[in-house]
């Protein structure tokens, strides 16, 4: 097996150095590598101190005419390695002596997969432990916040389902032949934040949503040194990348991303929401929808209609937009919930929930009625009477409508426009409209 250590780098030296000085000590059964360092057009002597290694590691030294940022410069180290696999630091991982070692041997046992060690964000006592090469015993705040949620042991397990909100190029290593087909780095995604979360959810999909082929190992051990950071600034620039990536994949994986960052409620909420939608989509019928098509208001102009089974009403002809969660995510059929709608502002006249609203959780549902009343007039909210909680899988479905009349009338005017036996349709718009 062939290994290239490909890091990309800006005006680091110093931690350059030390990253570049654990490769150099890398012999508990390590077979060759070779280091790819990308300099990003540092104004520095970060090229010099990439270079006084060379004696010392395999090394190739790339350099940028201009600032590209980190995802191409990920790309363009991928480019000029020669190994068949990849194993991605930043200038900033102080690497023990056994972890090229350790991501080769995974790789023998999962050729094909993901492989995502753990990082140790370091403070004072451990880089002074380790400086003095003592044993290392991390403190609390700074071991890895994966392992206390449940990604430890061995693989991912409690977010098995969403194993691309916990990958970090920090550490990470894969075939060089996958790191192609999925097409690298989104080189749109210039700065920090999101750029590794964005690639990991396109190889998720390329395994046709297994996360089995993205494999957490606790014992992949790498340290990230300690350097100048401002929060509040890194945070804000990427508040403009989530509208980027919820248009691009237009499905509720993403969708539900927001800032500040929500990784862990996401990764609780979307295996709730799936089985959601197919208890739903179980329950649909389709005498039910032909009420509901009858009883919500003609509007005269475009409808988007969200749910399981909805698809139908827009075959029927034009004037009617669906999400129908019941057929296939396409380019066409988005699998969407409502949060996000790739729309512009008054664009529609009506957008029409069927039922899958009711699962979402509060703040959720919230976001959807905001997010309506954005691109239409008014929000259609229709209730099967038929479909009621899964006591099975635990899945609870709003069926109280006095209950959401007392929920938004504060904020919005709401009523109950179409009232069946079998159907309740409340209808919200804006307090002026």
């Amino acid at each position: 097996m062939s290994t290239s250590v490909v890091i990309p780098v800006r005006n680091q030296p110093g931690c350059l150095r030390w990253t570049l000085a654990s490769l150099a000590e890398q012999n508990e059964g390590v077979e060759d590598f070779e280091v790819v360092v990308v300099d990003d057009a540092s104004t520095d002597r970060t090229a010099a101190v990439a270079t006084s290694f060379a004696d010392r590691v395999d090394l190739k030294l790339v350099h940028n005419a201009t600032n590209r940022g980190r995802s191409s410069s990920r790309n363009l180290g991928a480019a000029r390695a020669s190994g068949d696999h990849l194993v991605f630091l930043d200038a900033d991982s102080r690497a023990p002596a056994d972890l090229i070692a350790r991501h080769q041997r995974r790789h023998a046992e999962r050729p094909q997969d993901i492989v995502i060690g753990r990082r140790i964000e370091m403070g004072w006592w451990t880089m002074n432990q380790l400086d003095r090469r003592q044993q290392v015993a991390p403190l609390p705040f700074e071991e890895d916040q994966r392992d206390s949620r449940g990604l430890g042991g061995g693989g991912i397990d409690y977010y098995a389902r969403t194993p691309w909100l916990f990958l970090a190029t920090h550490n990470m290593s894969m075939p060089a032949e996958l790191f192609g087909k999925v097409g690298g780095f989104d080189e749109t995604l210039l700065g920090w934040g999101y750029e590794d979360n964005e690639f990991a959810y396109r190889v998720f999909r390329h395994f046709d949503r297994e996360a089995g082929h993205l494999w957490y190992d606790p014992d992949l051990v790498c340290y990230h040194m300690p350097h100048f950071r401002d929060w509040d600034r890194e945070w804000q620039n990427t508040t403009s990348v989530l509208p980027y990536l919820k248009d691009k994949f237009r499905h509720y994986d993403i969708e539900l991303l927001s800032h500040p960052p929500n990784h862990l409620r996401i990764a609780q909420t979307i295996p709730y929401y799936e089985q959601g939608i197919v208890y739903v989509a179980e329950q649909t019928d389709p005498t039910v929808l032909d009420e509901i098509a009858a009883l919500v208001p003609a509007t005269g102009g475009t409808q988007l209609w969200i749910g399981c089974g909805v698809g139908d009403r827009a075959d029927a002809g034009p004037g009617v937009r669906a999400f129908d969660h019941s057929r296939p995510h396409t380019e066409d059929n988005y699998h969407l919930l409502g949060t996000f709608l790739p729309v512009p502002d008054g664009s529609l006249d009506a957008v029409v929930g069927v039922d899958l609203w009711r699962m979402l959780s509060p703040t959720d549902l919230s976001s959807f009625v905001m997010e309506s009343l954005r691109v239409a007039d008014h929000a259609y909210l229709a209730i099967s009477r038929h479909i009621y909680d899964d006591d099975v899988h635990r899945i609870g479905l709003i069926a109280d409508a006095e209950y959401l009349l007392d929920m938004f009338g504060s904020r919005y005017a709401i009523d109950v426009v179409a009232e069946s036996s079998r159907v309740t349709i409340v209808r919200v718009g804006s307090l002026s409209g």
